[in-house]
């Protein structure tokens, strides 16, 4: 009983950058979550950090400064010597930690196009699964999906754009066709027929692309500026405590900074 109303001590640098890469595991991530709702000193350091568009070349700079306690030389030192950062003032350390970073941003050439980066930051190539593994009672989809899959999966994205459009008017509800579809046209830059093909899809709440609809969905929003958008279909995603929600929390806190 008593550990469920101990509070954690402030997160360390490396939970920050696993924090901000989802590179923890996904108890680690829930724990850090839960100490950033009650730490304002840790939340601040977190945005910090996020609105860093190279947060290698900040690193860099940090140990260029010589500070005791934040450079490698000092955290190879023996535990007692580091009370500094993980016992006695880890309140102190994280405040200085903010204000290095927060120094250093001033000091870093600005970042041009924040939507744009945010969007390559989160997207990612979703490969396609061999549509034989599904079922296809008409021939003619048969051969159009075939044919959709390998253009798509060789990155072809104009040529897989055109045969799902062909494969939407043959059977406009088609889930495979409306989010890989939707992702070609987001490939070649068509933001209006992505978003509307992905929109189709985000609806129906039944199929198993309905998470991967929605997330790439508000992707295709940030990068064709629906910061508005873009947040709602975020929130949405974050609220649902499903595959991309992590993503997605971090994401709207990104979208708070524009």
């Amino acid at each position: 009983m008593k550990e469920i109303f101990e509070k954690r001590q402030c997160l360390s640098q490396d939970e920050i950058m696993g924090y901000i890469n989802s590179s923890l595991p996904e108890k680690e991530l829930y724990e850090i979550e839960k100490h950033l709702v009650d730490c304002a000193l840790c939340n601040a350091a977190v945005e910090g950090w996020l609105k860093v568009e190279e947060p290698t070349q900040v690193l860099n700079e940090l140990d260029n400064l010589k500070i005791p306690g934040l450079n490698d030389k000092d955290i190879r030192q023996p535990k007692k010597e580091r009370q500094l950062l993980i016992g006695v003032k880890p309140l102190i350390a994280t405040a200085a930690s903010i204000a290095l970073i927060l120094a250093i941003l001033f000091l870093l050439p600005k970042p041009k196009g924040n939507t744009a980066a945010i969007y390559e930051t989160n997207y990612e190539y979703l490969k396609m699964p061999d549509p034989t593994t599904r079922n296809a009672d008409e021939t003619r989809i048969k051969e159009l999906t075939k044919n959709a899959w390998q253009a798509y999966n060789e990155k072809d994205f104009q040529a897989s754009a055109d045969i799902f459009d062909q494969l939407l008017k043959l059977d406009g509800k088609n889930p495979t066709a409306l989010l890989f579809g939707g992702l070609s046209h987001l490939e070649t830059g068509q933001l209006e027929k992505a978003i509307k093909t992905l929109d189709k899809l985000s609806s129906q709440s039944d199929t198993q692309y309905a998470e991967d609809a929605n997330w790439y969905l508000a992707l295709a929003l940030l990068r064709n500026n629906d910061i508005e958008r873009c947040r709602e279909v975020s929130e949405f995603i974050a609220s649902q405590q499903g595959f991309y929600a992590a993503q997605a929390s971090k994401l709207v806190r990104k979208l708070e900074k524009l």
